[in-house]
C-alpha cells in the first residue's frame, strides 16, 4: 500500500514539474518582448509603444537641394499628394508632416480619423501621399527619400530630412505623443 502511495506521489510531482514547465516556455514566448518598450512623455501622461514603431527604419540621406522657402499649399487638414509634390517637400526649408498609405489597407483606413483629429487638435496639417495611385518608376524613385516596412507610416520631414518615423496605426493619445514631442517641441 505504501508503495502505491508513494508511486501516485511521484506521478503527480512529475506531471506537477511538467505542468510549471509548460507553463514557464508559455509564458517566455508571450512575454519575450515586454523589455522591446519605449516610453514618451507627453504632458505628464506615459505613452508606451513597441520600440519597432517609432524610428526603427533607416532612412535614406537624401541629396535633394533645398530650394524651396516654402512647403508647397496644404488646402486641408489632410492633402493629398502626387509624387512630384512629395519630392518638392524633401526640396524645402522647413518641418512637415507625411503619412505614406495605400488603397485597401485595413489599418490605414482605421488609422486616418485618428491622424485627422489629431492635427485637428493641435491646429496643424499634413500631406498624405498614396503608394496605390504613384507609378512603378516613382515608387522605385521613393526608395531614395524615404524607407517603409507597411502602411500606415507617419514622417516628420525638417528641412528635407525625415527626422522622426511612427510605422502602423496607433491610437490618438500615441499619435499626439508622437506629433508633440517630435514635431511641436523640435526634437
Amino acid at each position: 500500500m505504501k508503495k502505491n502511495i508513494k508511486f501516485y506521489v511521484i506521478i503527480v510531482l512529475l506531471l506537477l514539474i511538467i505542468g510549471l514547465t509548460i507553463f514557464g516556455v508559455i509564458y517566455a514566448i508571450k512575454n519575450h518582448n515586454k523589455t522591446d518598450i519605449l516610453t514618451i512623455d507627453n504632458m505628464n501622461n506615459k505613452i508606451t509603444i513597441n520600440s519597432n514603431q517609432l524610428d526603427s527604419i533607416s532612412q535614406p540621406i537624401t541629396d535633394a537641394p533645398l530650394v524651396y522657402k516654402e512647403l508647397p499649399k496644404a488646402k486641408d487638414t489632410i492633402t493629398e499628394i502626387d509624387f512630384k509634390t512629395f519630392k518638392k517637400i524633401f526640396q524645402t526649408e522647413g518641418k512637415s508632416i507625411l503619412i505614406l498609405v495605400k488603397d485597401r489597407c485595413n489599418y490605414c483606413d482605421q488609422f486616418i480619423p485618428t491622424f485627422e483629429n489629431t492635427l485637428n487638435y493641435y491646429n496643424i496639417k499634413a500631406y498624405k501621399i498614396d503608394i496605390s495611385k504613384i507609378s512603378s518608376n516613382a515608387s522605385i524613385d521613393m526608395y531614395n527619400y524615404i524607407d517603409y516596412e507597411g502602411t500606415p507610416t507617419t514622417y516628420i520631414i525638417n528641412n528635407g530630412k525625415v527626422k522622426h518615423v511612427l510605422s502602423g496605426s496607433v491610437d490618438e493619445d500615441t499619435l499626439k505623443a508622437f506629433i508633440d514631442y517630435f514635431y511641436l517641441r523640435n526634437n
